[in-house]
């Protein structure tokens, strides 16, 4: 076709990598293109060339069952394309090429374009048909970046892919969910008439915002003061050290708060996904955070878990807003997975991925779809049906469209008037099994999520200082240089 055809192929932030990405890249074009040329025209026999029988494999796998040219279509016009093609290094190097579309004529310029920052920032791939984009990154401005090259025109669904790892999955996930509840809060914001100080303050109060000044401050190598607010937030020990004696202790702390429960007369109300207690008394909340710990360490690398800070929270609302909390005891409903007993009960245990590089360094942390350890649903655990649909129609009301959409930020949950806080435990399985080369964690660990609600007394956020080199572990230092210095020689 008359029109420009781009990759873009952006794998690191170092120069000589991409050079190297390059050369092995124009090689395997090379080869293909060679076998294209000498065997194509045979019809049925060039499928005899291994390299267009792997053509032929991945268009059979992949795209036999979409609309447009079979695959005789497809052979004939291989060699066109292939011609055409060129392998491009665009960075700061000496090897780089300019891209210049105007130059392809009539026929349109197809290219493979393999850089990293310059590819990044400011530069327009014209026709662009596949995005070939790795990093290991949670940092947002990235992230956001590599999401814009997920969409698709309609008419096109079936032709679209996208491959990442599960724990890519999950950052996309956690950010979205963490941009749609930030933009749900500045629209509520808007319908109250909040000035715009109110708006800088929910903006810089949010938790993500650790996520955020990471990435623009953390090269400082200095302790970092960060507020954050808790109120209508969800805080979850998604980070947990693999730390044998605290992880039994974790353990040992959920069993004594279920046994306290039980003794002084309250009822585990049975429910579709496990046990909810209603109106539990903050002291015993309190006990199982003084005992539990994500992370031995001091000051903890996930600071939205430390003790202290959560303690000094409800401390200052104890005496009314947090005196009484719902405790939500989850339960999978997978039926390959036998109960496991906890104090009284019996629980089936939710089995979650962990990050690779993470477990390798003796950490648990939860990856997968949704980088979270529950779901948006166990937010609407201790609320009366009429509140759930209450808040369900005022969301609907707050969107463009007046729909409500498949999930909903489950922050509208905490914003309902009165509600008590609630404590989510449940039972975690790791999928360590994944991660080769390591020794398998075998345990289940116990895990705990808290939901704040609403607050009306002042000073709703919490000062976290945060060690930054601790922030590089949690968050990655490659998108630091790559900011300040653009492609590293």
């Amino acid at each position: 076709q008359a029109a420009h055809a781009s990759m873009l192929v952006n794998a690191s932030r170092f120069t000589d990598v991409q050079g190297r990405l390059r050369s092995r890249i124009a090689d395997v074009v090379g080869r293909i293109r060679d076998a294209v040329a000498v065997d194509a025209g045979k019809g049925r026999a060039a499928l005899r060339n291994p390299e267009i029988a792997a053509l032929h494999a991945v268009w059979e796998e992949e795209y036999a069952e979409a609309e447009g040219m079979g695959w005789p279509e497809v052979q004939e016009r291989l060699h066109e394309v292939l011609v055409a093609a060129r392998v491009v290094e665009v960075n700061a190097s000496k090897r780089s090429q300019a891209l210049d579309y105007d130059r392809g004529g009539e026929h349109g310029v197809t290219v493979i374009a393999v850089g990293g920052y310059s590819l990044s920032r400011g530069l327009t791939l014209e026709g662009l048909m596949v995005s070939y984009f790795l990093r290991n990154s949670m940092m947002y401005d990235t992230l956001m970046q590599m999401g814009r090259w997920f969409g698709y025109r309609p008419g096109y669904e079936d032709l679209c892919r996208v491959w990442m790892p599960a724990d890519g999955v999950g950052w996309y996930a956690h950010i979205h969910e963490a941009m749609e509840d930030l933009q749900a809060q500045l629209k509520r914001m808007e319908l109250a008439k909040a000035t715009p100080e109110q708006f800088g303050l929910a903006v810089r109060s949010h938790p993500e915002t650790l996520i955020v000044t990471a990435r623009n401050k953390m090269g400082s190598g200095k302790q970092l003061p960060v507020r954050v607010g808790l109120a209508e937030n969800l805080i979850e020990t998604t980070r947990i050290v693999c730390d044998p004696r605290q992880l039994a202790q974790n353990m040992a702390a959920g069993e004594a708060l279920l046994r306290g429960m039980a003794a002084v007369g309250q009822v585990f109300e049975p429910r579709p996904r496990g046990y909810l207690c209603r109106a539990v008394d903050v002291a015993l909340i309190k006990d199982l955070l003084r005992s539990y710990r994500a992370d031995p360490g001091n000051p903890p690398a996930d600071p939205l878990t430390d003790p202290k800070l959560i303690g000094d929270y409800i401390d200052a609302r104890a005496a009314c807003e947090l005196a009484k909390w719902d405790v939500f005891i989850a339960s999978s409903t997978r039926r390959e997975f036998e109960p496991v007993p906890l104090a009284h009960l019996n629980l089936v245990p939710f089995e979650r991925s962990v990050d690779p590089g993470d477990y390798r360094n003796g950490i648990l942390t939860i990856s997968g779809a949704s980088r979270r350890i529950g779901s948006s649903e166990d937010e609407r655990e201790g609320l009366l049906k009429d509140q759930i649909d209450v808040a369900l129609e005022a969301y609907r009301l707050t969107r463009p469209d007046k729909t409500l959409p498949k999930t909903v930020s489950p922050r509208i949950y905490r914003q309902v008037p009165g509600r008590r806080p609630l404590l989510i435990l449940r039972l975690v399985r790791p999928r360590t099994g994944e991660v080769d080369g390591v020794a398998q964690h075998s345990a289940d660990v116990l895990a705990w999520g808290l939901s704040f609600p609403s607050s009306a007394i002042a000073g709703g956020t919490v000062e976290y200082v945060v060690n930054t080199i601790r922030m590089r572990e949690m968050f990655g230092e490659e998108e630091i240089e790559e900011e300040a210095l653009g492609d590293t020689e």
